[in-house]
């Protein structure tokens, strides 16, 4: 299908591009998008809906409108990008969160559980990594579903958030942070190292 290189060919200059601070990009922004993403992806491998390809969906969050454009595949950009495509031409540094997402170790954890009073545990994995294997009394509420349910996590406890290898939980802490709950902290490594 389509590629951003379609509608695209050349990526501007540094000089011709500000940068998601100047622009005004919110923290919680990539986390919505995010979750849209992995609606789409879902979509795409389960045969669901009507995926994406070949439209932009477009989002001005101040107004809360959506239009989506429409476009179609230029062969040639393709072919020409096949092989040289590079993520890290789409990645600037200054666009990353200034999130600092604090890491629990499996060992601090274990200790924070047994205290008289225990952190609040949340797995961001899909349901059915959570079926197999999860810390007991943790509650489920997968990262695609974060941003529309971050209300039910709670601001007034001490909050560990885990997934299986640390990943996703990093996003998770630092979409939370980004809505302002502070006493929030990872498992590094995830359940691999716990």
């Amino acid at each position: 299908g389509p590629t951003y290189r379609c509608l695209f060919p050349e990526p501007p200059s540094a000089a011709e591009a500000p940068d998601c601070n100047t622009t005004g990009v919110l923290n919680v922004l990539p986390g919505l998008i995010g979750t849209v993403q992995a609606t789409e992806a879902l979509k795409v491998v389960l045969g669901l809906g009507d995926a994406l390809s070949g439209r932009l969906w477009v989002l001005d969050t101040l107004s809360f409108q959506s239009r989506t454009l429409r476009f179609k595949r230029d062969p040639v950009q393709s072919l020409l990008n096949l092989d040289t495509a590079n993520p890290a031409d789409y990645v600037d540094a200054s666009c990353a969160p200034e999130v600092v997402v604090n890491n629990l170790t499996a060992s601090e954890l274990r200790q924070k559980l047994a205290s008289p009073t225990p952190p609040v545990l949340l797995d961001v994995r899909g349901p059915l990594e959570y079926q197999r294997r999860h810390l007991p009394g943790a509650v489920l509420l997968p990262l695609p579903e974060l941003a529309a349910r971050a209300a039910e996590v709670p601001r007034t406890q001490p909050v560990v958030v885990y997934c299986q290898s640390g990943v996703r939980s990093a996003q998770a802490v630092a979409l939370l942070q980004g809505l302002g709950h502070d006493n929030v902290l990872t498992l590094s490594g995830g359940l691999e190292e716990y």
